[in-house]
C-alpha cells in the first residue's frame, strides 16, 4: 500500500506540508525562523502518540471500556550526537471514564506491540518504550514496559520492498 506526502522549504516555517485537503504540518530544521514549529522528533512522537492513541481508543471501545476523556503526554529522550534519534519514549497515558485497570493495560499493550505501526518502527530500530497509566486521577502503571512487538514486517516472507 503506497503512502504519500509533501514538502515544500518555507525560510519563516521551515519544511511545511503541501498536500491538497490536509491541513500544513509546519516541521523546523536549521534553516527556519520562527523557532515554533515542531522539530522532526517532536513530529515522531505526536505520530507515534496519535497512532497508539487512535488503537487503544478503538480497543477499548471494542472491549465496551468506556472512557470520558482521553488525554496522553509523551516524554522521549534522544542521543546527544548525530544521528540524534530517540534513544526512548514513555507514553504518559491519563484517562477518565468506566473502565478497568486490566481493560486498559490489555489496550494499551496490543496498540504498542502489535498494531501501532509508528511505534513498531520506532521500536524495532532501538528505541526504548514504556508507559504510565493513570486512571480517574488514581496511578495505575508507571514505567510499564510493553510486550515484545509481535511481528517484524521485515522478516516477512512476503515482503517485496525487501
Amino acid at each position: 500500500m503506497n503512502i504519500n506526502a509533501s514538502l515544500r522549504f518555507d525560510a519563516e516555517y521551515g519544511m511545511v506540508s503541501m498536500d491538497p485537503g490536509k491541513e500544513p504540518v509546519s516541521i523546523l530544521n536549521n534553516l527556519s525562523l520562527n523557532k515554533n514549529s515542531y522539530s522532526p522528533n517532536q513530529v515522531l512522537l505526536l505520530a507515534m502518540g496519535s497512532c497508539a492513541s487512535a488503537d487503544v481508543l478503538s480497543i477499548l471501545k471494542k472491549m465496551r471500556q468506556h472512557f470520558s476523556d482521553f488525554q496522553l503526554k509523551l516524554e522521549g529522550d534522544r542521543f546527544d550526537s548525530d544521528p540524534m534519534v530517540l534513544r526512548s519514549v514513555n507514553f504518559g497515558f491519563n484517562i477518565r471514564g468506566n473502565l478497568t485497570s486490566e481493560g486498559a493495560r490489555k489496550a494499551i499493550d496490543l496498540a504498542l506491540s502489535k498494531y501501532c505501526s509508528a511505534t513498531i518502527l520506532a521500536r524495532l530500530a532501538g528505541t526504548i518504550v514504556t508507559y504510565s497509566l493513570t486512571i480517574n486521577d488514581e496511578p495505575v502503571y508507571s514505567q510499564q514496559t510493553p510486550p515484545a512487538v509481535e511481528r517484524n514486517p521485515f522478516n516477512s516472507q512476503d515482503n517485496s520492498a525487501l
